[in-house]
């Protein structure tokens, strides 16, 4: 269930600190852009298997919908954008060492606050355990002795590594291959953790492969 806060804001000093922080933070987003945005061409990372926000489609053309947001902002813009969808590893690494200017769609935490700069978000992604049929996962604290699966360097991954929810911890190239990996294991123990639409996703992509196994 989902429950919603109003929340008030009084005009002391904490407010205006926290507007202080925001202007310098917009100040900042806006050089960088502006420093980038220089260039003739313009170059985005993805990631090429994070159906049904980014992924290769046909012919290896870019899809999706952070793609779709992607080219609805930019499209407008007298620039060249080279769309490059790679294994969300490289992506992030691409990004760290400067070979790309930013990236289609990224989930943000404290801790990747402070190597990335993030705009303001434009979507809410819940995340959700997905698990064999028979097996029953109502709070966090039950798959803390189950076999993690993850997509190498997504949030998920660096969430169960921060807060060392578990010593088992299998690493997936991709999505697909977790659900994949999860449907064939006769390990009642592991637990994939990912977007929920993301995997409903999958899911229903492959249902007649998968169907059986859960």
């Amino acid at each position: 269930n989902c429950q919603s806060v109003r929340m008030y804001i009084s005009f002391n000093n904490n407010f205006y600190k926290l507007l202080i922080l925001r202007i310098i933070s917009l100040i900042s987003f806006l050089l960088f852009f502006s420093e980038v945005f220089s260039q003739k061409v313009l170059r985005v990372g993805g990631d090429k298997g994070f159906a049904p926000y980014e992924y290769l489609g046909e012919e290896n053309t870019p899809m999706g919908f952070n793609i779709d947001i992607l080219k609805s902002v930019l499209g407008n813009l007298d620039y060249t954008i080279d769309i490059q969808l790679k294994t969300w590893k490289n992506v992030r690494r691409d990004l760290s060492k400067g070979e790309i200017d930013l990236v289609s769609g990224m989930f943000y935490s404290d801790k990747r606050a402070k190597e990335y700069l993030f705009s303001d978000p434009f979507i809410k992604v819940q995340h959700r355990a997905f698990y064999k049929k028979g097996q029953q996962i109502d709070k966090i604290d039950q798959i803390k002795d189950k076999i993690i699966i993850v997509q190498d360097g997504d949030i998920m991954h660096d969430y169960v590594l921060t807060n060392n929810i578990s010593d088992s911890i299998i690493v997936m190239r991709d999505p697909e291959n977790e659900l994949r990996y999860l449907a064939i294991t006769k390990d009642v123990n592991c637990v994939v953790l990912m977007g929920f639409y993301q995997g409903q996703y999958i899911i229903d992509k492959l249902m007649d492969y998968l169907f059986g196994f859960f």
